[in-house]
């Protein structure tokens, strides 16, 4: 079985600070401040032994057993975004996946769905074909994000004096923390098995990520608030995708005016993420526990496990039949959503590598 696989390996990404001088920037980073990506290798591979080919179009000719970097679409910069809210394209039957960020505040807590993200990850069509009727799956044992250890203890060395009270080690070891953050998907697209998986390589089970919450996109160390009018009082914005959120309860302000607001330009913001932030004395403070008593859920994020993918219960199909040129869609993003999906992974590098394998026949 180890010869029926296709193999995309992306060598070496390094996820570079934008600035060395770690300027201003959130998990969910402002348009000047990006995760830039440098040096990706994409290395796509089929074994023609086992009649499994591979293409970025559908013409029969094109297809073949390896596709070279440049075959394939480049990335010019990683910027954290989401798969949230998959249910609004997928209804539509879209033959791309959207992702979404909150570059700019959104009242509702709500991403700007006629403007999807176009950039900020990698995404690209591929075609599979067979000369069998036969299921393609993922080889959990080939698949995997994995920090780029030696890489990153360069990284770390070089930032050695610029990050105040941390270690060489310890630099390391948040820059290694990248891999948690990043994931697979895979839309499979067609006409009677329309299909789209997420795949955390290095999920925990112990942890989950959730598609909601506040969150302090300035960096003013406050959670994000709105005002429909100027001589409204403020409240907090409850950001993602939420069941319910009419039912979404808030504490009365414990002042009449809001509290002042500043960003600190000696704020180290390698330590900075959206995720931390205090409340406005001022505002309307959102109170999570009674709101989700009232009946307000978070969507949580439908990912897949490596360990999900090698048991017996595989939930991730590709169904390939013979002759038959099947697409997919290939995304590698950083899901903003998640709590490892912070500042300090700037600067970080990585190896991963997707594998595909035939599973068994279709019946």
């Amino acid at each position: 079985m180890n010869k029926r696989r296709l193999v995309i390996s992306l060598i070496l990404g390094t996820v570079a600070l934008s600035v060395i001088s770690l300027s201003a920037s959130l998990a969910w980073y402002a348009s000047s401040d990006l995760l830039q990506v440098n040096m990706i290798d994409l290395d796509v591979r089929t074994d023609e032994s086992v009649g499994l080919f591979i293409s970025t179009e559908k013409d029969e000719n094109s297809f073949k057993p390896k596709l070279e970097n440049k075959d394939l679409n480049k990335v010019k910069e990683f910027e954290p975004a989401s798969s949230m809210f998959q249910d609004n394209w997928m209804n539509t039957k879209s033959d791309i996946p959207y992702f979404y960020n909150f570059k700019e505040r959104s009242f509702m807590g709500l991403p700007d769905f006629n403007k999807p993200s176009t950039e900020g990850f990698f995404q690209q069509k591929l075609y599979l074909l067979n000369n069998i009727d036969y299921y393609v799956t993922l080889d959990a044992e080939q698949t995997f994000i994995i920090a780029d250890k030696e890489s990153n203890h360069l990284r770390a060395q070089a930032l050695v004096g610029k990050i105040d009270s941390l270690t060489a080690d310890e630099i390391e070891e948040k820059l290694n923390k990248l891999e948690n953050c990043m994931r697979f998907s895979i839309l499979v697209n067609n006409p009677n098995y329309y299909r789209y998986y997420i795949i955390d390589p290095n999920k925990d089970e112990n942890k989950v990520t959730y598609f909601a919450g506040r969150l302090d996109n300035d960096g003013d160390e406050f959670y994000d608030t709105y005002q429909v009018d100027i001589n409204d009082t403020p409240k907090e914005i409850v950001y993602g995708e939420i069941e319910n959120r009419d039912a979404i309860k808030y504490d009365n302000p414990k002042s009449t005016t809001s509290s002042p607001r500043s960003i600190d330009p000696d704020k180290q913001e390698f330590f900075g993420n959206a995720f931390t932030g205090k409340s406005d004395a001022g505002a309307y403070t959102y109170n999570e526990q009674q709101s989700l008593d009232a009946g307000v859920k978070y969507k949580q994020e439908p990912s897949i496990s490596l360990e999900e993918i090698a048991s017996d219960d595989n939930p991730v199909l590709i169904p390939c039949y013979n002759g038959v040129a099947t697409e997919i869609v290939l995304s590698i993003y950083l899901e903003g959503w998640d709590l490892d999906c912070y500042n300090s992974t700037m600067g970080a590098s990585f190896n991963a590598q997707l594998s595909f394998k035939l599973l068994r026949g279709i019946i």
